[in-house]
């Protein structure tokens, strides 16, 4: 027989919903099978629109990525600058022909005939998951190595916790802290 973690895998929808409700309801907190069937119904209410909100999210992630993939892609070389002038990008007839260019020193770039679908990055973005820069911004980096605990900054009883890891626990540590204070300090996107 295959774990429990692998069967709600197969769940339909609605069966993984009825396990969930049922699994969460703590019979040692509720007082009798009508608190239990109300706790169980509160909790298939929530997770049902939970599902549904991810679902209308995927949903209209899927139109605004297939309303790209349908635009037309041009493709250009970037004119090297002259005589002080400024660099124009110029029309190609494919791809192939602008990286056939790149041997001859020009960049190349694909753009798209239409206008960008309006989308909203941060709509995109699951729960739980940020966008952040490449390079991190200063506020960012200084954020994040002032994270790390220190004997006389710290809370103390944070320090003594800390100062009984061992050596790994405490580098695995000051990365998770680093990681949060980097994050927290992200500029958001909109």
């Amino acid at each position: 027989m295959k774990p429990l973690s692998e069967r709600i895998k197969d769940f339909p929808a609605n069966q993984f919903v009825d396990w969930l409700c049922l699994s969460c309801v703590d019979v040692r907190e509720v007082s009798s099978e009508e608190d239990a069937q109300d706790e169980i119904n509160k909790i298939r209410q929530t997770v049902t629109e939970r599902l549904t909100g991810l679902e209308q999210r995927a949903e209209a992630a899927e139109a605004k990525l297939a309303e790209l993939s349908n635009q037309k892609p041009r493709y250009q070389i970037q004119k090297k600058p002259s005589y002080g002038r400024e660099s124009v990008w110029i029309d190609v007839a494919s791809r192939v022909e602008a990286e056939n260019n790149l041997l001859h020193g020009y960049r190349w770039r694909m753009v798209y005939e239409g206008p960008a679908p309006d989308v909203s990055l941060a709509e995109l973005v699951p729960d739980g998951w940020k966008l952040v820069p490449i390079v991190p911004t200063e506020s960012m980096v200084i954020d994040g190595f002032e994270s790390r605990p220190d004997e006389s900054f710290s809370d103390p009883d944070e320090w003594e916790k800390y100062s009984q890891m061992s050596g790994c626990e405490q580098a695995a540590h000051r990365a998770r802290l680093c990681w949060a204070a980097m994050l927290a300090a992200a500029p958001e996107v909109e």
